[in-house]
């Protein structure tokens, strides 16, 4: 016990001067993690402002209506014989910089930009005065960009640029779980219903015109007859996807399938434009200490910088390509002056020395009082033991010496022998199934069983004991109920409960003797088993401690009950492994309540394994 306890104190001395060397050592550190925690949360910040521009632009993207990219359409929700047939939005070239242009590819592989009309469509728009013909230079450089990239193909992943180490530089990578990208993430391919009138006009390479205007008129004006009904066709637009090209570009693609054939639809985007565009959108307060680096496929865009903190992220799909580096100058905080640091510490110095001694004590009282109950224990079973072997000797020498009176006499004394035999069986079998329950095992093979047949075999075994004490079992058990369980484990707990229950019962005086009633009921998937003894109960503070292997709420020489302190926590040991939970409380009009909680089993089940 000595050494035990010196060995805790050097344990305890050790973790004293430890902490004490780690408060030295904090104050060395505590500044510069400080610091690099705070450009580190600011990093964190300007990525899911970049994360949350790149969301918008393609939400706006994946948004666009398939039908708009022809230089002139039939909107989608138009209805009757005829439909009206307006111009694209998309008809003029783009005038964000960052946008150079968007495309169609059919089918056939043929590539037309919604700004250049096609078949009659060119004639059509002469007569509305628009000049559609002086955009085929940057027609030819959207082909161009297109032609080598192969859209139809899954995009392969980016490689991995590991970061440029440099002297006195935090680096980091960032890993940004913003929505942006969540939301990016969770996008599936839509079902659109469309129109059939909507569609053909779509996929015509001419369009049908009742009569073309000389002169520049209204689109709403104008109609378009298709010939075709108005039933539904489900048009699946795919989530964007992104391909880099050679030349810088960024390629924003998704495939529209109708009636099994597929058409790539998408926008092509200047990627210096856009890496500046989104490092326009960190936050004013924080720009002048900021310098973003890109790179596209592990390609620089831009140089990088040289400042104190660094930190890098990977842009979520479709932009897995796009990566951004932030580069951070210091940024000044509010700092804690210098002249705290000493009370500060000595402040967390008292702190720690007190919570070691706490614990040490703590751990010290903690085995004092095991060493304790395993004392009690000893002398329990002790008691326990030579009891039952007592009057089996004694009961046995009146027997063999020929000193009974009668056969009902000689009856008596061998009932005797048996049930304390018993008695001291179990006293056994409890101690080696607790050993065996502290050293943990395997979960039980659990069967269906009917609670109420193992509730009336336990009552019958202990049916002496009870008449011996002058009591009674009642049991209340819903006929056909069943608990998944098994048999002995099931009736060792039993036991254990009503043992407690008569001995704890028979310490109030009682008219009537110890009364005990085992009942149950169903809650949900579980069964509610509760036994309940009519004693004087437990104090509030010994409660949540009567299931502890060895704890006894009496002191060894001033109890009045007998015991050895094992059968409660036996019953909290077989109840785990049942796969249950036990829990105890004083019951509202006197007496100990036990519940054990099990998982119900189905009354056919329990019958065909009985």
């Amino acid at each position: 016990m000595k050494g035990r306890i010196g060995c805790l104190a050097a344990v305890v001395v050790a973790a004293v001067l430890a902490g004490v060397a780690g408060l030295v050592g904090w104050t060395a550190v505590a500044s510069s993690r400080e610091e690099a925690l705070r450009h580190q949360i600011v990093a964190e910040r300007i990525f899911d402002e970049l994360e949350r521009e790149l969301t918008a632009l393609l939400e706006a993207e994946e948004r666009r209506s398939f039908l708009e990219y022809r230089y002139y359409y039939v909107p989608q929700g138009q209805t009757g014989s005829a439909g009206a047939l307006v111009r694209s939005p998309l008809a003029d070239p783009p005038t964000d910089p960052v946008v150079l242009g968007h495309f169609q590819i059919d089918p056939d592989g043929e590539v037309y930009p919604p700004f250049v009309p096609r078949g009659n469509e060119l004639e059509l728009a002469r007569s509305e005065g628009r000049d559609a013909e002086s955009h085929a230079g940057l027609a030819a450089q959207i082909r161009a960009t297109l032609n080598p990239l192969p859209l139809g193909e899954a995009p392969t992943p980016a490689p991995a640029v590991a970061a440029t180490p440099a002297p006195n530089m935090y680096e980091s990578a960032v890993q940004s779980l913003n929505r942006g990208s969540m939301q990016r993430s969770r996008r599936q391919t839509r079902e659109i219903p469309s129109k059939q009138q909507n569609i053909q006009g779509w996929k015509s390479s001419e369009v049908e015109i009742q009569q073309l205007a000389t002169v520049a008129a209204p689109a709403e004006g104008r109609q378009q007859v298709m010939g075709v009904g108005d039933e539904n066709v489900n048009v699946l637009l795919s989530p964007m996807r992104a391909r880099l090209s050679a030349e810088g570009l960024l390629v924003l693609h998704r495939s529209v399938r109708v009636d099994a054939e597929a058409t790539r639809q998408g926008v092509v985007l200047r990627l210096e434009a856009l890496t500046q565009k989104l490092s326009a959108a960190v936050p004013e307060e924080l720009a002048p200490f900021v310098a973003l680096a890109w790179s596209a496929g592990g390609r620089p865009l831009h140089p990088s910088s040289s400042r104190a903190h660094r930190f890098s992220h990977r842009f979520g799909e479709p932009f897995a390509d796009l990566e951004a580096t932030a580069h951070l100058a210091t940024i000044p905080a509010q700092r804690v002056p210098v002249r705290w640091v000493p009370v500060a510490l000595s402040v967390l110095l008292a702190v720690g020395i007190l919570a070691a001694l706490g614990a040490f004590l703590v751990l010290v009282s903690s085995e004092l009082e095991v060493s304790r109950r395993r004392s009690d224990f000893v002398a329990a079973v002790s008691h326990e033991l030579k009891t039952p072997l007592t009057a089996i000797r004694m009961y046995a020498e009146m027997l063999r010496d020929g000193m009974v009176g009668s056969p009902e006499q000689a009856a008596r004394y061998h009932q005797t022998i048996c049930s304390e035999s018993e008695r001291l069986s179990r006293l056994i079998g409890n101690v080696l199934e607790l050993a065996r329950l502290q050293k943990g095992g395997e979960p039980l093979p659990l069967s269906p069983l009917e609670l109420g047949e193992v509730v009336e075999a336990t009552r019958a075994l202990l049916a002496p004991q009870t008449a011996e004490a002058g009591g009674e079992i009642s049991a209340e058990i819903p006929p056909g109920l069943c608990v998944e369980a098994e048999r002995d484990a099931l009736s060792g707990v039993l036991i254990a409960l009503l043992e407690n229950a008569l001995k704890f019962s028979a310490a109030r005086p009682q008219a009537e003797g110890p009364r005990v009633e085992i009942s149950a009921r169903t809650e949900g998937g579980m069964v509610c088993l509760t036994v309940r003894d009519h004693g004087p109960g437990v104090p509030r503070r010994q409660l949540r401690r009567i299931f502890e292997p060895f704890y006894r709420g009496e002191r060894e020489l001033t109890r009045r009950t007998r015991g050895t302190g094992i059968g409660l926590a036996l019953v909290a040991g077989l109840a785990s492994r049942l796969g249950g939970r036990v829990s105890a409380r004083n019951h509202p009009q006197g007496g100990l309540e036990v519940s054990i909680r099990l998982r119900r089993a189905e009354q056919r089940e329990a019958s065909a394994a009985s």
